[in-house]
């Protein structure tokens, strides 16, 4: 029930562990449910999200992309205040 996709990462962009991104298709066509946090780690060569499957259309959108596809940052950032609620599933 769970999805990765790994991006190519921009030219000099640096972030730590537990940084988000805001993610669109290049067309700017879709709406909400837009941040991810990033999977892979700052070390790595790519950015990498993990996602769980979902009807949205952005959830399908991610779910069907092939190799090629374009979608870009809009937004990144961190929360280094936010907590898990109890006893519901998350991905980090």
């Amino acid at each position: 029930g769970y999805r990765s996709l790994l991006f190519e990462r921009p030219k000099n962009f640096v972030y730590d562990s537990g940084d988000w991104i805001d993610i669109d298709p290049i067309d700017g066509s879709l709406k909400g449910g837009k941040a991810y946090s990033l999977s892979s780690a700052p070390t790595e060569p790519d950015l990498m999200i993990t996602f769980k499957e979902g009807y949205s259309e952005i959830m399908q959108r991610l779910a069907n992309a092939v190799q090629g596809d374009t979608f870009i940052i809009t937004q990144y950032g961190n929360d280094y205040k936010f907590t898990l609620r109890p006893h519901r599933p998350s991905v980090l």
